[in-house]
C-alpha cells in the first residue's frame, strides 16, 4: 500500500433512505394509489384495482418492484409470488416476478408503469390518492 493511503477500519454504513421506505404508485384513469414497498414485500405480491384496471405489483427488500396487469386472455387472474414466479394458481400459468415473462416463453404480463415516492410525500402529489394500507 502506499504510504499516504488510509484505511478505514471501521464499519461503512450505507447512508440515506432504504428502499423499504418508499411507496410504488400506481396512477390510472385520474385514480393514484401508493403500496409501501416494505407491505408489498412482506406479501410477496398485492393484488389491486386501480382506475378499474386490476393490477398485481410486486417487490421484494433489496428495491426490486414491477407492476403488470391482472388481465390475461380476458380474464382477470389473482397471482401470488413463489421464490421469484407469479403463479395464478387457477391456471397454473407462471411469470417471472419482475420481468412479467411466462415460463413457457411464449406469453407476458402486461407491464404497467408506476413511480416511487415516500409515502410521506405522496397526499402532496395526489391529494385524492389512496395510500395501500391492507
Amino acid at each position: 500500500a502506499h504510504p499516504d493511503t488510509r484505511v478505514l477500519d471501521g464499519p461503512v454504513y450505507a447512508s440515506g433512505p432504504h428502499d423499504s421506505e418508499f411507496a410504488v404508485v400506481v396512477e390510472i384513469s385520474d385514480q393514484a394509489v401508493a403500496y409501501p414497498i416494505g407491505l408489498i414485500s412482506e406479501r410477496g405480491v398485492i393484488n389491486d384495482v386501480v382506475g378499474n384496471v386490476p393490477v398485481a405489483v410486486v417487490a421484494d427488500l433489496d428495491g426490486l418492484w414491477a407492476v403488470f396487469s391482472r388481465s390475461v386472455d380476458g380474464s382477470i387472474i389473482d397471482l401470488a409470488l413463489d421464490g421469484d414466479t407469479l403463479v395464478d394458481y387457477s391456471s397454473d400459468s407462471e411469470w417471472e416476478a419482475f420481468t412479467g415473462l411466462g415460463r413457457d416463453r411464449n406469453s407476458h404480463l402486461v407491464p404497467i408503469p408506476a413511480s416511487t415516492v415516500f409515502p410521506k410525500d405522496f397526499p402532496t402529489f395526489w391529494p385524492e390518492g389512496r395510500l395501500f394500507s391492507g
